[in-house]
């Protein structure tokens, strides 16, 4: 179809498709309007395996992200991280001088979900903490009126008393 490039496809459907399948590049392609999309279907997936948000996010703080420029275009600044790093960091994808953008996307969204989980337990404590100290309020406010109530019965106490004379 003209206008159409397709890699390891005979019939690309997009303006530039890579395969049909997980052998051959998913499917990835460059939609009508430029955006790139990779192929992310369950079906295209196996080996699955639950990971930490939490420890993701660790990772991500440790990993530098710095403003940098491609050799040869000193010009067109960009910011985030090496592959070498990023692959140390996670050990994602086939080499250390490429970063794959799934799993650039994929950090950063377990990492958004480790945030979250932060967020949801320093809320439980704080709620915990606001509940012991409006207990510790009341129990204040308690021995307050307990310290006024011996305050009126110990002047009580004292108008009977003869006055002392030197």
């Amino acid at each position: 179809i003209s206008g159409r490039v397709g890699i390891g496809i005979n019939a690309p459907a997009f303006p530039l498709h890579v395969g049909t399948n997980t052998t051959n590049g998913n499917g990835a392609h460059v939609t009508t309007d430029g955006m790139w999309t990779n192929g992310s279907s369950r079906s295209f997936k196996s080996n699955f395996r639950n990971l930490d948000p939490v420890s993701v996010l660790e990772t991500l703080t440790r990993l530098p992200i710095q403003k940098w420029s491609y050799d040869g275009n000193p010009e067109q600044d960009h910011i985030g991280p090496t592959a070498e790093d990023f692959h140390e960091a996670f050990g994602l994808g086939h080499s250390n001088r490429y970063i794959g953008t799934v799993d650039a996307d994929g950090v950063a969204l377990a990492a958004i979900q480790g945030l979250h989980a932060l967020l949801q337990q320093t809320r439980k404590e704080l709620e915990e903490r606001k509940r012991e100290l409006d207990r510790l309020r009341l129990q204040n406010r308690e021995m307050q009126q307990q310290n006024e109530a011996l305050e009126e019965r110990l002047a009580r106490l004292e108008a009977l008393l003869p006055v002392a004379h030197p």
